[in-house]
């Protein structure tokens, strides 16, 4: 699916931003979205004009923003895009422990050379189902067009604290527009791995370094994880 046209027009920061704000349905304040986003306060500033002035994003008061109707409808397209299936961790996803995936990456890529992608979860939200024993998960990326090392980590998911991050290496064969692809899986027996859901990122690779290269990028999105698995 295409990206809609009237978030095509918005600059990628400001995607950044409804992505982030999607994941805070409270809303946050300006230092807590540049820290989840990794935006500088200039390119923050830019997006978020954009974003208030177009009716996404409201001040709810001084340096605290929320989505709007229209933001939060901006993120389920986003979602759509992405990739997001945010359905597939099981038939009770009320019962679900919670989390959010988050990734951290450079805006721009180099062809042939590796670049650094680290994937996590935050800790979860105080409302969510609590764990009844370690989630064991399997976090897998793939992009084709590249090379990545490894293409797959095991991590640990315990308590109310943060998990990981794990860090992979992506190193493009050729320039151009990519798409890196990242996936969850959970096993909840000793012999059933469970696919949980998972993210994409489309990012282009250029020839040479660029500025966008050495500024890093943060992508989320929620997901559920069984809350009870046996060991």
């Amino acid at each position: 699916m295409s990206l809609p046209v009237n978030l095509q027009k918005l600059p990628p920061q400001a995607l950044d931003v409804i992505r982030y704000l999607g994941t805070r349905k409270q809303g946050a304040d300006v230092d807590t979205i540049l820290a989840g986003t990794g935006l500088t306060e200039r390119s923050f500033g830019k997006a978020i004009r954009r974003l208030v002035t177009r009716y996404y994003v409201e001040m709810l008061g001084q340096g605290f923003y929320k989505l709007t109707a229209n933001g939060q409808q901006a993120v389920r397209d986003l979602r759509v895009y992405d990739g997001v299936e945010p359905d597939t961790f099981g038939p009770d996803s009320a019962a679900a422990h919670t989390r959010q995936l988050t990734a951290v990456l450079p805006r721009q890529l180099v062809a042939g050379g590796a670049s650094v992608l680290l994937v996590g979860f935050n800790a979860p939200d105080d409302d969510s189902e609590p764990l009844q024993s370690p989630g064991r998960l399997i976090l897998r990326v793939s992009a084709p067009g590249c090379d990545v090392h490894p293409t797959e980590r095991p991590l640990e998911v315990t308590g109310s604290s943060h998990a990981g991050p794990v860090r992979f290496q992506v190193k493009p064969r050729r320039e151009g527009d990519l798409r890196l692809r990242i996936e969850v899986f959970q096993l909840v027996t000793l012999q059933e791995l469970v696919r949980l859901g998972g993210m994409y990122c489309d990012i282009n690779a250029g020839a040479f370094p660029t500025p966008l290269s050495a500024e890093t990028q943060t992508l989320g999105t929620m997901m559920g994880l069984y809350a009870h698995t046996e060991n």
